[in-house]
């Protein structure tokens, strides 16, 4: 590799920038923990929902996490522990 190669500003012209939205989701309490760890507010909505609000740059890849969490509901109730490890591997998630 070349003394003088800037991997940041190669890759810097290639990616463009995208603007952050914020967001509010309403979803049951104890789920979709990877998306309330990147949340900036809880708030308590009754009957068992919250809503969480967030800010993202990808609205596609949040609208996508709902179905991985599904995924991972279906191998806790199969007996297996969640694939993240949120848990750390001891019970199903």
């Amino acid at each position: 590799m070349p003394a003088d190669h800037d991997p940041h500003a190669m890759v810097e012209g290639t990616v463009p920038d995208r603007p952050r939205t914020g967001t509010t989701l309403r979803v049951r309490e104890g789920t979709l923990h990877a998306v309330r760890r990147r949340a900036s507010d809880v708030r308590e909505d009754g009957a068992g929902w919250q809503r969480l609000s967030l800010e993202t740059d990808d609205l596609d890849m949040l609208a996508e996490e709902p179905r991985g969490a599904r995924a991972e509901r279906r191998r806790a109730r199969a007996g297996r522990a969640c694939a993240t490890g949120s848990c750390g591997g001891c019970r199903p998630c």
